[in-house]
């Protein structure tokens, strides 16, 4: 009965995920990082009408190979048509909705495999964590692939190979890495539980990569352009997840019910991700959340001490938990070697205390509301400037190098940079930088930078203070 009517349990839930849209549509998260690359993808297809499988406004003059999987890039382009070129509103359409989404589909597949107690209870310890909310307010595929793993999960174990089927192929044109771990942990679990499952793993992802099958070919004959850099960054260890967590995956352990263990085994097969410790531990908390709202929705107390605890964790939970880590600033959000801009001090947290996405969201800082920041805004001035008036392409000179693929973004111009440094080889950087130093027509300086290197015969054309654009004599 409760699969079909909403409970209490079920009206708090959507509320939370309701309150959370509300303030992302209020706070208008500004472009950041990946939304630079993702955009200018984005903006390519929606001028020329095709999805290039060559990279050729970054890293000019030789380029590299587009790898990266384009189903978001088509939708982002699909909305630009719609809306006449209105590249901000693609962008703040998938910024807006990646985290409602997530949260709402964790809630589902949590009320379906656990009931409906289990899975307010982890979608509220899901939303107490604000970095999970930092990497979903960035276009981010794979923060949409783990959106999509926990329905795919409870499918999978309900045996509903058409769903699961849907559910993995749009993954795997999200992404090219994140699939891996679902896929991982949906053939352990096959091989334990057996029963029919190993048949139905190999006939949905069989099925999943047939139609996955032109661009796998693409990226398997490029692959020697793939690089395995990885970053760091500091994990994100939310203390009462994790207390309320071990018990019940100790649980699991002894009693190898079913919903459990597919999260344990994807809890272990994102462990794929050990080089990039900031996320990975981000990741960690779709199956910690599980098993610690499964924790709290078995509790047994008495009447009134029960409900006492759970109001003061849910309090606890809606403001603010203790942790380790998780500053927007140690996580890995951004380039590798790129410093993270000085304006994203979001919410100045106390020593071991984390705010929760709900109070981030209410105190986000008005400068940083609306998609430009004092940054970017003189990036796209300076872009828009050169568009109009200089020759292409253009060299971008600072310490952001997503900067220098907003140009890309923010004008279609190429750039003799760019983002994305899994897909690159030394020729290709060599090359770039060559020619951007004898040939670039149009140098954007943003400071601590002054002026292009003394050699390069140029000419101040434009002053914005922190960003110059200067062009060549």
């Amino acid at each position: 009965m409760s699969r079909f009517f909403l409970t209490g349990f079920d009206a708090a839930s959507l509320l939370l995920v309701g309150v959370s849209t509300l303030l992302l549509l209020a706070a208008s998260p500004p472009l950041l990082v990946d939304d630079f690359y993702h955009l200018g993808v984005s903006r390519q297809i929606y001028v020329f009408g095709f999805v290039p499988t060559w990279d050729f406004w970054e890293f000019i003059p030789l380029g590299r190979p587009h790898l990266y999987p384009p189903l978001l890039h088509l939708v982002m382009a699909f909305i630009m048509k719609a809306s006449g070129g209105d590249f901000f509103l693609a962008a703040r359409v998938v910024k807006t909705l990646t985290y409602p989404l997530l949260l709402l589909l964790f809630w589902h597949s949590v009320r379906g495999l656990a009931g409906v107690k289990a899975a307010f209870y982890s979608t509220l310890i899901l939303a107490s964590a604000s970095p999970l909310l930092f990497l979903s307010t960035m276009t981010m595929p794979a923060t949409i692939v783990l959106a999509l793993t926990p329905p795919l999960v409870a499918s999978f174990i309900r045996k509903k190979a058409l769903i699961s089927f849907l559910l993995l192929s749009t993954m795997l044109w999200l992404h090219i890495s994140m699939p891996a771990a679902a896929i991982a942990s949906l053939l352990a679990f096959s091989l334990l539980k057996r029963d029919g499952y190993l048949k139905l793993f190999f006939k949905v992802s069989s099925l999943s990569y047939l139609t996955y099958l032109p661009w796998l070919l693409h990226v398997a004959n490029h692959a020697d352009w793939l690089s395995t850099l990885q970053a760091g960054g500091t994990p994100f260890i939310p203390l009462i997840v994790w207390v309320l967590a071990v018990p019940s995956i100790a649980s699991t352990l002894k009693d190898r019910e079913d919903a459990g263990l597919a999260h344990i085994l994807y809890a272990l097969s994102l462990l794929l991700y050990i080089g990039y410790t900031a996320r990975l531990s981000v990741y960690l908390l779709i199956p910690a959340s599980f098993f610690a709202g499964v924790a709290l929705s078995k509790i047994k107390l008495s009447g009134r001490l029960k409900a006492a605890l759970m109001v003061i964790l849910s309090l606890s939970l809606l403001v603010a938990t203790p942790a380790i880590g998780g500053s927007p600033q140690t996580m890995d959000v951004f380039q590798p070697c790129q410093p993270p801009p000085l304006e994203l001090a979001l919410v100045q947290s106390p020593p071991l205390l984390s705010p929760s996405s709900l109070l981030t969201l209410a105190f986000w800082p008005s400068h940083l509301r609306g998609q430009l920041t004092p940054t970017t805004v003189p990036i796209y001035v300076a872009s828009i400037w050169v568009f109009f008036n200089a020759h292409q392409p253009v060299c971008y000179i600072g310490l952001y190098s997503s900067h220098a693929t907003a140009v890309s973004a923010f004008t279609g111009i190429p750039t003799y940079s760019g983002m994305w440094r899994e897909v690159m080889s030394p020729w290709t950087l060599m090359a770039s930088w060559w020619s951007a130093l004898n040939q670039a027509e149009v140098y954007i300086v943003e400071a601590p930078f002054t002026a292009p290197p003394q050699d390069v015969p140029c000419r101040l054309a434009l002053d914005l203070g922190t960003v110059k654009v200067f062009v060549r004599i």
